[in-house]
């Protein structure tokens, strides 16, 4: 009797110790799990232990994409999981995509939509002085010796578009497209200076362009018609000036 129950234990034991190892090949092992990327710079996953059905997925491709070989490029700034397959098992590399240019300050888009006195209260606690007209508000940022103007215009009482814009002669001008593209996905280039483009998460689309000698970046709700003039930007522009 004693012999049976022994025997039944052992039984059990190895039985669990066959689905507990079972388990653990369904976990792919690969290196590395976590990149660090820029606009542009690749690094490769390497899976260990198997040659071919690999497959690799970028839940968000305009933070970064993979090849087919496991090769990751990072694109815009963000964060997003690179999903490795081969069968039943998975892993998942973490991509996180950095930005180069740091040094020009950034427009506060996520007040679009936003009333205008609570994006102005916000503002304000940030330590912005503000300059107030009946579209809207603007202050002024000076990097390097050049004056950045931040605008914002606001319909109904909610901020409906945002940019920021500086001299197309300044220092900075070169510097404002990989500003641009390090931070938003380009959509569409027809020049330098002429780039449609929208933010990773799909929440705004930003327009470059140069008019009357001036680099601007717009930004609005994405899918939403821009109602701002080059007349409300020259009026901010003028009443600065003056």
């Amino acid at each position: 009797m004693k012999a049976m129950k022994k025997l039944l234990l052992t039984t059990i034991c190895i039985f669990g110790l066959i689905e507990i190892l079972s388990g653990c090949k369904k976990e792919l092992l690969i290196n590395p799990t976590e990149v660090v990327l820029y606009n542009g710079s690749q690094e490769k996953i390497q899976v260990d232990g198997e040659e071919n059905g690999i497959t690799y997925v970028s839940e968000n491709p305009l933070i970064a994409t993979v090849s087919n070989d496991g090769v990751v490029t990072g694109w815009v700034r963000g964060e997003t999981n690179i999903l490795v397959s081969a069968g039943s098992k998975k892993a998942i590399c973490k991509a996180q995509v950095k930005t180069r240019v740091n040094s020009i300050p950034e427009i506060d888009a996520s007040t679009l939509g936003m009333a205008e006195t609570e994006a102005k209260e916000r503002l304000t606690k940030n330590g912005e002085s503000i300059t107030t007209t009946k579209d809207g508000f603007a202050y002024v940022k000076t990097v390097s010796g050049t004056k950045i103007v931040y605008i914002y215009l606001h319909e109904n009482g909610k901020i409906q578009t945002c940019a920021m814009t500086l001299s197309l002669s300044s220092s900075l001008a070169p510097t404002i497209v990989d500003f641009a593209t390090e931070r938003y996905s380009v959509v569409t280039r027809t020049g330098t200076y002429s780039l449609a483009m929208i933010s990773p998460t799909k929440e705004y689309a930003v327009l470059l362009s140069v008019e009357d000698g001036r680099i601007t970046l717009l930004y609005t709700l994405h899918n939403q018609k821009n109602n701002m003039k080059s007349a409300t930007i020259e009026a901010f522009l003028n009443e600065e000036e003056h």
